[in-house]
């Protein structure tokens, strides 16, 4: 994998290329059941996630630290498109 991380007029951008197929990089983030493997940090205790995947759709992952619970809701993302 490797990573860019920019911060250009006020937003955080940060780019990953994974050494995967596309379409598998994208079911990690979009099956509930895939998220929990790698979500979190390496003292997430549990990862409770609700997705769907459409336009307009819930993307909500809540992962528990410690005992302590850390919402993340993301803008709404599409399939990826490009090659």
């Amino acid at each position: 994998m490797t990573s860019e991380v920019k911060f250009e007029n006020g937003q955080l951008i940060v780019s990953r290329v994974y050494d995967a197929p596309r379409e598998a990089v994208f079911e990690a983030w979009i099956e509930t059941s895939k998220v929990g493997q790698w979500w979190g940090c390496t003292e997430c205790t549990a990862v409770r996630s609700e997705i769907e995947p459409r336009v307009g759709g819930t993307y909500n992952n809540h992962m528990t630290v410690q005992g302590r619970g850390s919402p993340s809701r993301p803008k709404d993302r599409a399939a990826p498109a490009r090659a």
